[in-house]
């Protein structure tokens, strides 16, 4: 006896080879955890403190997953970078933020890094300027040198929050700063737009 396999049941075997076929597509975003903020830096800018959803991660995940964070302020949506420490003032806010989101033996990467001669920046490596104001850097363990590429963490109290230096090990924090994405002005899109109609209608005169 031959037996027939409902129409629904087909549909539903067809569409469970599509999904197991199709790509798997990761997360967009970060799986990390706000643990302090948002707070307001000495020049008004914001700050948030995240904590790892992984465990403790090196700089580089520390620099990528800060750009994944947004924060609306005003209505107006900012975009999170690695927070990058240059003044003595921002430093010490940025101390006191890690004592108060993770205590006093954290240590929680910042947007600063050094390179072989010791010298600190703030940015990404290859593009960072070299910060002018060190009054404020003092080194747990001594300047690092000779090491490449290190990223920049500041310590907490149980450290006397001085920085660290690592080109891969992990912490499990970091800060994040916030800042809007600068939008064209209306007159500006609209001669864009204007100029590229105009483009179209040579392109249609030329056929």
């Amino acid at each position: 006896m031959k037996t027939t396999i409902p129409g629904f049941l087909k549909t539903a075997a067809a569409l469970t080879m599509v999904s197991l076929l199709a790509p798997q597509i990761a997360r967009a975003l970060p799986p990390d955890s706000l643990i302090l903020g948002p707070e307001t830096g000495p020049d008004g800018t914001q700050y948030e403190v995240f904590q790892f959803g992984g465990g403790i991660q090196d700089w580089a995940q520390a620099y990528s997953d800060a750009q994944e964070q947004t924060l609306v302020v005003n209505s107006v949506t900012e975009y999170g970078s690695l927070a990058q420490v240059t003044t003595p003032a921002l430093y010490n806010d940025v101390a006191n933020w890690v004592e108060a989101s993770a205590g006093d033996w954290a240590i929680v990467w910042v947007g600063d890094y050094v390179d072989n001669n010791g010298t600190i920046y703030s940015g990404d490596e290859g593009s960072g300027t070299p910060v002018s104001d060190t009054s404020w850097v003092s080194w747990y363990n001594g300047t690092p040198s000779g090491g490449g590429f290190q990223g920049v963490a500041v310590g907490g109290d149980g450290y006397g929050s001085e920085l660290f230096a690592s080109s891969s090990g992990g912490v499990g924090q970091y800060v994040v700063a916030f800042a809007p994405v600068s939008v064209p002005e209306p007159s500006t899109l609209a001669l864009f737009l204007m100029g590229g109609f105009a483009g179209l209608r040579m392109l249609r005169r030329r056929k």
